[in-house]
């Protein structure tokens, strides 16, 4: 698979969204720009698929890391203040790369609120979103999150 899986502009930066990357994804991120990385994935997740030093592996490729754990197929519980920080670096012009395990429901979700925090209008961003990621957002609690009111 080609590193990020789907890209687009937002907040004068780029949003990647591809799946949970292999440990040589992680170089592929980097390469294609990315200087940070926001894992939306459990740690068992992680290390289910080899990667339970997967902050580790992300400093060593050059990613900062954030982390917002969301059970698959839910939506995120408690605070989101990480997704400020997403957004900043996205206004500074900076490439962030978010995935979940297959980079479509709990990955669609954060980008659509990212894209929704950075201004635009809900409907049209996720035309926006779904015209590069077809799969974004899985359930309709997924929408119902990324599409609710913003604090």
């Amino acid at each position: 698979m080609i590193w990020p899986a789907a890209a687009l502009e937002v907040a004068g930066g780029r949003l990647s969204l591809s799946p949970l990357p292999a440990a040589e994804g992680l170089a592929g991120l980097a390469s294609a720009g990315a200087g940070c990385l926001l894992s939306l994935t459990e740690p068992e997740e992680e290390a289910r698929a080899g990667l339970a030093d997967l902050g580790e592996r992300a400093a060593l490729a050059g990613l900062r890391h954030l982390r917002l754990e969301i059970r698959d197929f839910d939506v995120p519980q408690g605070d989101c203040g990480v997704l400020q920080q997403a957004l900043a670096h996205l206004r500074g012009g900076g490439h962030l790369a978010l995935h979940c395990m297959g980079g479509c429901g709990r990955s669609g979700m954060i980008a659509l609120r990212l894209m929704r925090m950075a201004g635009e209008e809900g409907q049209v961003a996720l035309a926006r979103l779904r015209a590069v990621r077809p799969c974004a957002i899985e359930t309709g609690a997924q929408m119902a999150w990324a599409l609710a009111p913003l604090d």
